[in-house]
């Protein structure tokens, strides 16, 4: 559900790895530079902390909500429940990489692996002029509308559904050295190390499905915090925070492996439960990490760790104490969130008093918690 006095910390030291490998359209497997993936490719740098907490008040949904000018993206149980020309992909079907979305999500197929991404998209925008045409993997192909980060009512207002950042093929397959030879905001990536010319990619937002925990899931499938999609299997692997060898075969982690060593997830800003954490009192972690600037409810996010005290935190996070214009409170039943803190960031070397279990970790890297603001 859409949660109420969200605090969400602005995430500083992010790498551009995250918003190239975390979201690309064509990258099959962990290690691959860009220009041959699927929507979740490796997480990046994760960071630990920012600008200092606020609070957002949102409202509850999860019913959709037409937004642009077409139906891609709503709820559905079946093609009966979407626009003329659209058909559902349901929670409980294997139509992405590992699974379904979470509630189902009205769209129809574009393009395959020989069509070129100009005329894909031509495809989808002749139902909806705001849509782009994104490849889950190489063989499979969907519409999906675009937005824009820190803009409200957008992915028809669902709380299962990201605004996320990914890799598109730019028009005209044009080769470049570096990101000089491309369009402003383009990107020159090249598909395998050693290549000396790459390809320029635009790098669109656009609405994703993703389940934020089992709840979001029918009854026996599961959550995968990779994908964001409703599948049979169980994840398997290490959550957030844990240790992890970013140069191994096969990533080790539930979400991805970052440079830095330690594994990441992410999630929606504006959503609980998340990031494996339930309760209200007794909470672990939360989706508070911003993933890029100007980011807002709705929008991608990394999962961040609650603390009581740094004992709570892993070995090179603290815990900071979470403030508001009063003076410190307790979010989710928990003092504060591991980070790294500034030179006059409120610190919780100590528990004192009741609290929650201890919480996994902060978000992984090198940002800067700010100091206490108004959550």
């Amino acid at each position: 559900m859409r949660r109420l006095n969200l605090m969400w910390i602005g995430l500083l030291g992010l790498t551009w790895a995250l918003g190239v490998s975390a979201c690309s359209d064509n990258e099959t497997e962990h290690g691959d530079n860009g220009a041959s993936g699927g929507s979740s490719g490796d997480g990046g740098n994760g960071g630990s902390g920012g600008s200092s907490p606020t609070t957002t008040t949102t409202t509850t949904t999860t019913s959709g909500g037409g937004n642009g000018s077409s139906e891609i993206g709503t709820v559905c149980e079946s093609s009966q429940n979407c626009q003329t020309g659209l058909e559902c992909l349901t929670s409980r079907s294997n139509s992405l990489t590992e699974g379904g979305p979470a509630h189902g999500f009205c769209t129809f197929q574009c393009g395959d692996a020989d069509t070129p991404a100009a005329e894909a998209d031509a495809e989808c925008q002749k139902l909806d002029p705001n849509s782009v045409c994104h490849y889950f993997d190489e063989e499979t192909a969907y519409c999906v509308q675009r937005c824009t980060f820190g803009v409200p009512d957008k992915c028809q207002n669902r709380d299962d559904v990201v605004c996320d950042l990914v890799i598109h093929e730019a028009p005209g397959a044009v080769s470049c050295i570096s990101d000089d030879n491309c369009d402003i905001g383009d990107r020159c990536l090249v598909n395998s190390e050693g290549d000396e010319e790459g390809l320029c990619y635009a790098t669109p937002q656009v609405c994703l499905p993703r389940c934020n925990s089992d709840q979001d899931c029918p009854s026996g499938r599961h959550c995968d915090p990779r994908s964001g999609e409703c599948s049979d299997d169980e994840p398997t692997g290490k959550p957030f925070d844990e240790p992890c060898d970013p140069d191994a075969e096969e990533d080790e982690c539930e979400g991805f492996c970052a440079s830095d060593g330690f594994c990441v997830e992410k999630c929606i800003i504006g959503t609980y439960p998340s990031c494996g954490s339930t309760s209200n009192t007794e909470a672990t972690a939360d989706c508070f990490f911003s993933a890029y600037e100007n980011t807002d409810v709705g929008d991608v996010g990394l999962c961040g760790a609650l603390c009581d005290c740094t004992a709570d935190c892993r070995g090179d996070l603290e815990c900071i104490r979470i403030e508001n214009e009063d003076g410190p409170f307790e979010y989710r039943g928990r003092q504060g969130f591991c980070g790294i803190p500034g030179a006059t960031t409120p610190v919780l070397d100590t528990c004192e008093g009741s609290g929650g279990s201890g919480g996994m970790g902060g978000s992984s890297g090198g940002g800067q918690a700010g100091e206490g603001g108004a959550p």
